[in-house]
C-alpha cells in the first residue's frame, strides 16, 4: 500500500499523535475535514478529506473520531477493509467486538485510551489487541511510545484504564488547583502558590518514580516528623476519609465506563 499509517480524525488527540510521529519512517495520510488548514503544519503527512481512499491505501488505519461518529465511518470504508488492514482505536467506549462486527474483514484490532498529556509526549495509553502478530503489536506500541507510557492489557480491563489514566489526569488538575487555593487562603500570592505547589507535585512523582523499590507508605512515613507539621496535615486526611473519597470518584468513573461502553455496542 502506498502508505503505513492513516490517521481518520484530527482532534486534539489525533493531533497529538501525529505530532509524535515527527520521526516516522515514511509518509502518513491523514483524512479531516479540516484537511485545507492543517497542510502546513504537519510535513511528514499528506491530507485529504476521503475515508474511503484513505481506507484502500493505509495498512495501519487509527481513527482518532469522536465515538459517535464510528458507525457512519466503520461503514463508510468497511467495502475497502481486508485482513491485511490493522485499525487502532481511541474512540472512548468503542468495543473491538463492536468495530469487529462494523468491519468484518479487517485483519487486527487495536483499541487504545490514550489521555490528554499526549499533547505533552507524556500521555498513558492503555493498549488491548485482537489477532495480533508480534509485528503488528511492535508497530502500534511504538506509535503510542512516542507519545508517553504504554500499559498493553487485557480489554476487560479498559474501563479500569479509563478511570485511572483517561480520566485520572483531570483529578490531579483537582487537586493542584486545591492546593493552589489553600496556599493562597494562608498569604501565598497566586504565582507564588501555584510555583510551589507544581514543583512539589513534580518533585513528588520523581522521588516516586526514581526510587520504584520504595514502599509509598514509607515514603510518606520519611515526611511525617512526630509532633510536626506533615503529620498534622496527613491527620486530617485520614480523619476526612481523603483515600475512600480518591477510591468512590474512581469507582464512579470506572462504572459511567462500563454504562458508556454497552450503550455504544
Amino acid at each position: 500500500m502506498k502508505y503505513k499509517l492513516g490517521i481518520i480524525g484530527l482532534g486534539n488527540m489525533g493531533g497529538a499523535i501525529l505530532n509524535g510521529l515527527g520521526n516516522f519512517d515514511g509518509k502518513i495520510l491523514v483524512s479531516t475535514l479540516d484537511y485545507q488548514n492543517t497542510i502546513k503544519s504537519y510535513p511528514n503527512a499528506d491530507f485529504i478529506n476521503d475515508n474511503q481512499f484513505l481506507a484502500q491505501n493505509c495498512q495501519y488505519i487509527l481513527m482518532a473520531v469522536k465515538p459517535n461518529d464510528a458507525p457512519k465511518i466503520l461503514e463508510q470504508i468497511n467495502q475497502y477493509i481486508t485482513n491485511k488492514n490493522i485499525i487502532i482505536s481511541i474512540m472512548a467506549g468503542i468495543k473491538i467486538s463492536t468495530i469487529a462486527r462494523s468491519v468484518p474483514n479487517v485483519g487486527t484490532v487495536a483499541r487504545v485510551m490514550p489521555n490528554l498529556a499526549a499533547k505533552i509526549n507524556l500521555a498513558c495509553s492503555g493498549i488491548a489487541f485482537f489477532n495480533e502478530t508480534q509485528q503488528i503489536k511492535d508497530f502500534v506500541v511504538k506509535i503510542f511510545e512516542n507519545i508517553g507510557k504504554v500499559v498493553v492489557l487485557d480489554e476487560d480491563k479498559m474501563d479500569a484504564v479509563t478511570a485511572i489514566s483517561g480520566s485520572g489526569i483531570a483529578y490531579v488538575y483537582y487537586f493542584i488547583r486545591s492546593l493552589i487555593e489553600s496556599g493562597k487562603s494562608i498569604g501565598l500570592s497566586d504565582e507564588e502558590s501555584k510555583q510551589l505547589v507544581l514543583q512539589t507535585v513534580l518533585g513528588g512523582v520523581g522521588m516516586v518514580k526514581h526510587f520504584p523499590e520504595q514502599n509509598i507508605d514509607d515514603m510518606i512515613d520519611a515526611v511525617c516528623s512526630k509532633g510536626g507539621t506533615t503529620i498534622e496535615a496527613i491527620e486530617v486526611l485520614k480523619e476526612k476519609n481523603f483515600e475512600e473519597t480518591i477510591n468512590l470518584a474512581v469507582s464512579a468513573a470506572y462504572k459511567k465506563s462500563i454504562i458508556l461502553s454497552r450503550d455504544k455496542e
